[in-house]
């Protein structure tokens, strides 16, 4: 397809979208029926004796009926396949009997923020995969609030035979439960997921399970699960472990293990965590008085470009010039933490921006009156 016939067909799908309420409800129906079943996480086609289902909601109780109606379905049904230019239907046939969304209309569709309806999330996990039912579970939880169908979901997942599905929902299983407070019920379902002996999931909750026990006090057990998470193969599991065990030991006073754990996650070079690992030995090292040492990591985290640590880099980095006498230098970091629009950093930086200036009036004031004594 050329670039204008692309541009024409996709002003084509917006009218028909916007026109097919009063054009076809049933055939608009079909189409947003069949977009829930790919927003949901579904990574098939639409089979065609679902689509109905999956419709209904998306129709009031007067045209719902027509979805019985097999001349009114039809019609419906028609319209929503119709040929928008040789290439293009809204509602486009996978096979014999299965059906997809348009690409472009399905993008359309997303911008307008549709909610899946509370009716066709069983629908879903009724006919889900065990590794679609692990998707949907996450989608329902993390983008629609529904921790009921991602329990549901994962819970199915969990007890299928797919060797790698199950696994995986087992662990989002425990995560679920820790965001409930349900603390031993976690703690079960990381160990189940442990017990799996799944390459890649053992690690993800080795991790999660060393998260769970450093929170609730319990330092043996922690430490054994990040040892364990750091052998993962995946470098953001194995760095998040190191990371772990450096807060660990930190908080145990274990200085010297603490450092070398962040410096494995530093050398790891992950343009995600190593920065928060530099930072992070950044403050234990101000923390130990070694202002020279923490203005370094500082500077090696700000030079990783990471949108969320440079800032909170550019703010310890103030402090350990501050500490390190360097008035200018210290106002210049904060002033950088501030231009930033961090949240968080930003405000900090303002506050340690205006005591800073206010600890310099001060000194000068002192110093005037020094020079004013005979």
């Amino acid at each position: 397809m050329g670039l204008g016939e692309y541009v024409g067909a996709a002003e084509r799908i917006e009218e028909a979208l916007r026109l097919a309420p009063s054009m076809s409800p049933v055939g608009f129906a079909l189409v947003l029926g069949a977009a829930d079943w790919l927003f949901a996480g579904m990574s098939t086609p639409v089979p065609a004796s679902v689509l109905p289902h999956l419709a209904a909601p998306h129709l009031d109780a007067r045209h719902r009926a027509d979805l019985s109606n097999d001349e009114a379905y039809q019609r419906g049904l028609a319209w929503a396949t119709r040929d928008i230019n040789p290439t293009v239907a809204l509602l486009q046939q996978e096979g014999s009997e299965a059906f997809t969304v348009y690409d472009y209309a399905l993008d359309s569709l997303a911008e307008q923020a549709r909610r899946v309806p509370d009716v066709t999330w069983p629908i879903l996990i009724r006919h889900a995969s065990p590794q679609d039912l692990v998707d949907v579970g996450y989608v329902a939880h993390v983008f629609h609030g529904q921790s009921w169908v991602a329990r549901k979901a994962w819970k199915k997942a969990a007890s299928s035979a797919e060797n790698d599905a199950a696994p995986y929902a087992i662990v989002f299983l425990g995560r679920l439960f820790e965001e409930q407070g349900k603390v031993e019920d976690a703690k079960a379902s990381y160990q189940q997921a442990l017990d799996s002996g799944h390459t890649d999931a053992v690690p993800l909750a080795a991790l999660h399970l060393g998260d769970l026990l450093k929170q609730h006090g319990d330092v043996t057990g922690a430490r054994t699960a990040y040892e364990r998470a750091a052998y993962s193969t995946n470098t953001w599991i194995a760095v998040k472990a190191h990371i772990g065990t450096a807060s660990l030991l930190e908080e145990q006073g274990d200085v010297e293990g603490a450092k070398a754990a962040y410096q494995q996650a530093i050398d790891s070079r992950d343009t995600e965590l190593a920065p928060l690992a530099e930072v992070s030995l950044g403050y234990l090292l101000r923390q130990q008085g070694d202002a020279e040492g923490a203005k370094a990591a500082y500077q090696r985290a700000i030079e990783f470009g990471d949108t969320d640590w440079a800032p909170f880099a550019h703010l310890g980095l103030g402090a350990a010039l501050k500490e390190l006498g360097d008035l200018e230098g210290a106002k210049a970091a904060y002033q950088q933490a501030i231009d930033s629009g961090h949240t968080d950093a930003a405000r900090l930086a303002g506050d340690c921006l205006e005591l800073l200036t206010a600890e310099r009036q001060l000194l000068l004031m002192l110093k005037e009156l020094g020079d004013e004594r005979p």
